[in-house]
């Protein structure tokens, strides 16, 4: 999902509150009616998948930083949290009431054009997440996710992407549904790893190629430059 535009995330830090999460714990339970807009501004957050009633430790859908820590499509709609949403690193979250951001919003058109514009972006992001664990095979899956993990924590060094090395395997397994020997080599916990550019550029291939028919604003062709976004 695109981080939160830079004025947005000026305005939600000015009227909002900082709450910091240990690992585990939940923002919204399942069933709880979403009524906060929140960011994560350090860590990360899991929506665990769930359906009403039934107990689940499925994650689908990680946030890191600058991302919406409560799920793209509850921005609006205050619905019911279908699954949970909790952190499962040291986390610490920016929060205020849906009712205040959007009351503020309104008043200035150009922050709420921003605002308008996040959303359809944060849909699109939803809709080709769903076609990446829908259309892709398992090894492409996880270079995707291996793309969008050292993109928010990672850094270039030359040819390389240095981040560490978190992706547990059960997030793993989770996401992607699969437990290959190779994608668990790639996630043993603890320690720095040294990513190849030309493994994450494929990665970013494959999403520009299934963005190319429906993004008005496409992503960089050229890997590097997620890096080089400062």
């Amino acid at each position: 999902c695109p981080p939160l535009h830079p004025e947005l995330l000026r305005l939600l830090e000015n009227i909002g509150q900082e709450a910091v999460l240990a690992p585990g714990a939940q923002i919204y339970r399942e069933g709880e009616p979403v009524s906060r807009f929140a960011v994560v501004k350090k860590g990360l957050v899991a929506r665990k998948l769930g359906t009403y009633g039934a107990k689940s430790d499925n994650q689908i859908g990680l946030a890191g930083p600058g991302n919406i820590a409560t799920g793209n499509l509850n921005i609006f709609s205050h619905r019911p949290a279908v699954g949970a949403y909790e952190a499962i690193l040291p986390t610490s979250i920016v929060w205020c009431e849906h009712r205040e951001f959007f009351e503020i919003a309104r008043r200035n058109p150009d922050l709420f054009m921003l605002l308008a514009t996040q959303c359809e972006l944060s849909m699109l992001s939803d809709r080709l997440a769903f076609a990446c664990l829908t259309l892709l095979n398992s090894e492409q899956a996880m270079k995707v996710v291996l793309l969008s993990w050292t993109s928010h924590f990672g850094h270039l060094e030359g040819d390389e992407v240095i981040a560490p090395r978190v992706l547990t395997r059960s997030i793993i397994r989770s996401v992607l549904g699969c437990s290959m020997g190779w994608v668990d080599r790639l996630a043993a916990e603890g320690g720095i790893v040294h990513y190849r550019l030309d493994i994450l550029q494929e990665a970013n291939e494959i999403l520009c190629d299934l963005e190319e028919k429906v993004s008005g604003l496409p992503r960089p062709r050229d890997v590097r430059r997620y890096w080089q976004r400062s």
